[in-house]
This record gives structure tokens, sequence and C-alpha cells, in this order.
């Protein structure tokens, strides 16, 4: 995304008005568990392919997912299986054997690691990552702790203070926002084990996520535009498929509203409730 501009000044330019933007309650985010597991698709083989022509068997031929979740394989065309190892050695962890078009296989991952897997038939290899379920707070350091993010609204500036409970133990700083632009949330969007920035353009309505490692920004992707009116208010699990959710209100007709996300992809929305007058949600 090309709104954005970074610079790590020190922490001396983040001197001044700090304004509190989110602490623990602004981003607990329910991670999946073995009860609310995760299911990523995989294509098997390929669909009529030019002469000459022979894509890789597996799409994606790489996953990222947390203990507990599961890939299904679906056979697309015959002849191909999925193995765990490597070419030749096979590991014994699964094995489809060879399938036709339109079969499936399923294998749950419980165990941290990288799982290499291939074709017997033709080599076409692939791979599952499992990695560790983030802890359910904004925790930038890993530490097993929730830290604040401030903002300077002069500077534009962003700073993650670490915690210990309620002792400030260190400061990082974080990337600088253009005019316009605001963090509203933070939850692990690439599902990388560390917390991202939801942002919004209150004049554009646009969001976009700030995809951080620590404090450092290392990437950036436009998220869906919101309609006029209405304001994501805090981001959360809402539907246990272990990816972050937008939480909308309008403050206008009073309603809530949830959109759905696969990273920065809406993929459904659902109406929330009606919140009385004099009453607003906050962050889960």
């Amino acid at each position: 995304m090309k709104s954005f501009e970074f610079f790590k000044p020190t922490l001396a330019t983040a001197s001044g008005r700090l304004a509190l933007l989110l602490a623990t309650a602004v981003s607990l985010i329910g991670y999946p568990n073995p009860a609310t597991a995760a299911t990523f698709d995989v294509g098997v083989g390929f669909s009529h392919p030019p002469i000459g022509y022979f894509p890789p068997s597996f799409n994606p031929s790489s996953v990222t997912i947390h203990p507990g979740d599961q890939v299904k394989w679906t056979w697309v065309s015959s002849g191909h299986s999925t193995t765990s190892g490597s070419p030749g050695m096979p590991n014994g962890i699964w094995d489809s054997g060879i399938r036709s078009q339109g079969a499936t296989f399923t294998h749950t991952f419980n165990s941290v690691g990288t799982f290499p897997y291939y074709c017997t038939v033709h080599g076409e290899t692939g791979q599952v990552i499992v990695t560790p379920i983030p802890p359910p707070v904004a925790d930038f350091n890993n530490d097993g702790k929730p830290d604040f993010v401030l903002f300077n609204a002069s500077t534009r500036q962003t700073v993650v203070w670490y915690m210990n409970d309620n002792v400030l133990i260190g400061k990082a700083v974080g990337p600088t926002l253009l005019v316009g632009w605001q963090v509203v949330g933070v939850a692990d969007f690439n599902r990388d084990g560390h917390p991202d920035y939801l942002l919004f353009n209150s004049i554009t309505h646009q969001t976009a996520i700030s995809y951080l490692s620590g404090a450092t920004n290392i990437a950036n992707a436009s998220g869906p535009t919101l309609p006029s009116a209405w304001t994501p208010v805090a981001t959360a699990d809402f539907n246990n498929d272990g990816k972050p959710d937008y939480l909308l209100f309008n403050p206008s007709t009073r309603q809530t509203y949830l959109w759905y996300l696969n990273n920065n992809v809406l993929t459904s929305k659902a109406a929330g409730p009606v919140l009385p007058p004099g009453w607003s949600p906050v962050a889960p």
C-alpha cells in the first residue's frame, strides 16, 4: 500500500503529549485451539494445462497454520498423492495414497514445526508450517505480557511501551502515520505470531494493515473501505476461524456490524445488535 511512510526516529522524538490509544483490552484476540481449529484448503493436481506446461501439483504449495489446525487436500485431477517427507523418503506421518479427481484427504497438525510432503507419482513438493499460537494479547516482545501502543498526535509517531503488569520496562519506536490515519486496533492479521496495526482513515474511510515484527513495520496492505458514517472500533475473532475481524459501529443509527476477514480481505458480513442511546461499543 502506498499511503504510508515509515521511519525510525529516536525515542526522544516521541516525547510530548502521548495519547493512549490502545492497551490490553483493545487487542484481545480469540486464537484457535483444537476445539475451534481452522481448515486450510490445498488443491492437488492441475486442471487442463496447456501442452508442455505442468504447474506444481499443490496449490498453494506452502501454508502456515497453528497447532490444532488441519489441512484439507482436494484432488483437481487424478493420479496424485500427498505423502509426508521428501521425494523417495516418506517419513510416515501421513500418506493419502494415489487418488482420483474429487477425492479429499485431511490431516490435523498438533505439533509446531515444518512438515514437507510430496507427490509419489510426479515428485512435486509442498510444505506445512505450524507456528505457535500467539498469546491472546498485544504482546509485542513475546514475553507473555500485554503492552501499550501510544500515539503522538503532533508528530504522528507510534511507540510501544513494554509492560510487566503495571510497570514500564522498555520502549520501542513504531511506524509514523501520515495525516488522516490512526490506529484503531491491534491483531495478528497475517498469523505470523506478531501483532499488527489496524489503521483507519476517517476522511476516505479506507482501512489498512501495517504488518509488524515487534514494533518494526515490515509490510503494508489495503483493507476494505467502509461506508460513510461507519467506523471500526475493535478487532477480534468473532466467528472462531482463527482470523481477526472488524467490529464496526454507526453512531447515528447505533447499529453494529461484523466484517469477517481473511487477513486483509473481506469475506462476509453480519449485522450485530443495535445499542441503546448513550452506549458505544468498546474493544472486547
